[in-house]
């Protein structure tokens, strides 16, 4: 016990939580805490982001939230992802603790390359949400092949 008290008050860990939320803020434009506030009244939507030669690819956590309130926009570098989940409590109902948060979110991205928004494709299976943002050709890594030259 007395060490698992030590180390909440370590102020190394303190550091490194401070550092994670300055991160994610960096990231996000949008970031807010993990936590909500006592109503619930928003949730937050962590995602992964990587790219491989051809596709940008992104995987949201959005449990909850149906198709029809998602928007996804995109510009050539930038995705922005809003949504909003919503659980209803019938009217005579008490609630006794809510910690699934509900509301709106909106997380913007960065994109490390300029993407062809004509071809994104989304799709949402079991609370999870993957966009893919092919790459525009121009932009895409190109091998060159390097011809030895016969010397005189």
């Amino acid at each position: 016990m007395l060490l698992s008290r030590r180390m909440n008050t370590d102020p190394f860990a303190r550091l490194s939580r401070d550092m994670d939320r300055l991160f994610e803020s960096m990231f996000s434009s949008t970031a807010r805490p993990h936590s909500a506030d006592v109503h619930g009244r928003w949730f937050s939507a962590p995602l992964n982001l990587w790219e491989d030669e051809e596709t940008i690819h992104i995987e949201m956590e959005v449990p909850g939230v149906e198709m029809k309130d998602i928007e996804i926009l995109t510009t050539g570098d930038e995705l922005t992802i809003k949504g909003q989940r919503e659980i209803a409590v019938p009217e005579d109902a008490r609630v006794l603790r809510r910690e699934r948060g509900t509301g709106t979110f909106e997380r913007k991205t960065s994109l490390p390359i300029e993407v062809d928004v004509e071809k994104v494709e989304a799709t949402l299976k079991d609370g999870v949400l993957t966009v893919k943002l092919p790459k525009v050709a121009a932009r895409r890594p190109r091998r060159v092949e390097v011809k030895a030259l016969q010397g005189k």
